[in-house]
């Protein structure tokens, strides 16, 4: 009796973990790029893309290269919410999502200059049973970094710097 309930309790575990979903976790590759085009470029051209993305620039400190972002929010029907939002399991639902931005950038040489994104997301989601509903962050899956090195990089090229 005692073997049957614990391998039905073991049955239920396994279960459990195969019907849970793996998170897709950002490569660290994809928050890093090189861009050809002068520092004071790539700074004014990050700028603008902050304000496209509607959101608030929090703090530029421009001895050390980094914007700070405050958080976004949008829908989990959005385009992005389906891009980026990610449930744990399958009785977790997502009603919307937030992100910030941390964008270091810095002089490789007077034509080339680095690029680095640090994107904290975090999800306000719950169970269907209860309506526990609460902010929780999520590894970010690097689609809103790649959003954001694409876009740079056709203004960049837009100006001429990148063929």
């Amino acid at each position: 009796m005692r073997l049957r309930s614990a391998l039905s309790i073991l049955l239920v575990m396994l279960l459990a973990v195969s019907c849970a979903k793996q998170m897709v976790t950002v490569d660290p590759e994809q928050t890093v790029r090189v861009f050809d085009a002068p520092l004071s470029t790539v700074g004014k051209v990050l700028l603008t893309l902050m304000a496209e993305y509607d959101l608030k620039v929090t703090g530029i400190e421009s001895e050390e290269g980094v914007i700070r972002t405050d958080f976004h929010e949008f829908d989990a029907d959005s385009d992005l919410g389906r891009a980026v939002l990610q449930a744990y399991s399958s009785s977790e639902q997502i009603e919307k999502g937030r992100y910030r931005l941390d964008v270091y950038f810095f002089e490789i040489d007077e034509n080339s200059v680095r690029v680095a994104i640090d994107c904290t997301v975090e999800k306000f989601s719950g169970t269907h049973s209860a309506y526990n509903f609460h902010w929780q962050s999520q590894p970010s899956n690097g689609e809103i970094e790649k959003r954001v090195f694409t876009t740079l990089e056709e203004r960049l090229r837009q100006q001429g710097f990148i063929d």
